[in-house]
């Protein structure tokens, strides 16, 4: 696994144009890796969106190492190039303490009379929302040791005739692996919906 840090450049009109839609944001990120990859998930392509020093940045996921000069208006610092996760992926083990940030839509599937397929409902309380990501943690090999929540802004987009909407929370704490195989596989394929739209990326540190 890689993970690239880009700087976005608001002067392009691309960059603009993908901030504003998140279908723009995911096209363009997909063209720094190579045209036989057939989609998002078989690259484990995952992102976040952050500010920091007031300047707008990716945090991204990859499996693959991306050739972000490929992508207009989204530059690797030249002292900040793709890393590895070798080192980071062999410390995932059982028992290991890491500090955490996941942004998400927590959701639940509900059914609606007249309606084939179920349709996702957002989680509005905190109560609920914890609820969903200790379920998560049960399923992906993690439990939350502490966990604080806090609203962020919606994630937009259009693709086709279709919009794109998602209200978003980012959980921060601390968790503990309880199954590094599971783990290892959720924070490489990334956790809950919206993967493609900047959801679902692990990020890690150390206690």
């Amino acid at each position: 696994m890689y993970r690239s840090l880009l700087v976005l450049d608001l002067k392009h009109p691309s960059v603009r144009q993908a901030l504003s839609n998140c279908q723009d944001m995911h096209r363009n990120l997909m063209k720094a890796f190579p045209e036989e990859q057939s989609s998002r998930e078989e690259g484990q392509i995952l992102y976040r969106q952050m500010t920091i020093l007031e300047r707008p940045m990716l945090f991204v996921l990859s499996r693959d190492l991306p050739d972000w000069s490929q992508v207009k208006g989204m530059d690797a610092p030249l002292d900040r190039p793709p890393i590895s996760l070798e080192r980071l992926e062999n410390k995932l083990t059982v028992n290991s303490v890491f500090r955490f940030s996941l942004l998400s839509s927590p959701c639940k599937k509900v059914s609606k009379e007249g309606k084939k397929n179920s349709v996702r409902v957002y989680l509005f309380t905190p109560e609920e929302r914890e609820k969903w990501i200790c379920r998560k943690g049960e399923q992906n090999g993690f439990e939350i040791l502490q966990l604080t929540q806090n609203e962020k802004e919606l994630i937009r987009g259009k693709k086709g005739n279709n919009s794109i909407f998602y209200r978003t929370v980012s959980f921060d704490g601390v968790l503990r692996i309880t199954d590094a195989a599971r783990f290892r596989d959720a924070f490489a394929k990334g956790i809950g919906p919206g993967k493609a739209y900047g959801l679902g990326l692990m990020m890690l540190a150390r206690m």
